[in-house]
């Protein structure tokens, strides 16, 4: 799958790639916002992997300028914003998904298989692979997987 992360933060940006590289995905990185929407407007990219602070064009307003130019790739939205008018402000504007940060490297991939159709298609075992090699440990009573997190 080819993917595009705006995403200005490099501790985020870094892990997030190699995380969709090892699932086989291309993943263009850009730091700005303004560069995030040109390539979108001009690539051929499967999903969006969108931030909201961005030092140049805010996340919502890329992600408004996407959908008033009628590009219906799936965006998801990465943010350590966490206030749900901002969240639901997101869905109004077109958001297919958002993701709180800190967040878990298998919840990435399983949001993005969620937003992404035909994903699963795809790459039908691919999660499960993935969270089945997980190491297990024990919380509550239920078992629960490590998993890294970013």
């Amino acid at each position: 799958m080819k993917l595009l992360l705006i995403e200005d933060d490099f501790s985020v940006a870094n892990p997030v790639q190699a995380v969709l590289h090892a699932e086989d995905d291309t993943c263009d990185v850009t730091l700005s916002g303004r560069r995030g929407l040109e390539l979108a407007l001009s690539g051929d990219y499967q999903a969006i992997i969108l931030d909201l602070i961005l030092p140049d064009l805010d996340g919502m307003a890329v992600l408004g300028k996407l959908r008033a130019a009628n590009n219906k790739t799936p965006v998801l939205i990465l943010s350590s914003v966490s206030d749900v008018a901002k969240k639901i402000s997101c869905f109004q504007l077109g958001a297919d998904d958002y993701l709180d940060k800190p967040f878990e490297t298998g919840e990435l991939v399983a949001h993005l298989s969620q937003s992404c159709h035909g994903w699963r298609r795809l790459y039908p075992n691919r999660l499960g692979q993935r969270l089945r090699a997980a190491p297990r440990r024990e919380r509550h009573g239920q078992r629960i997987r490590d998993d890294a997190a970013i």
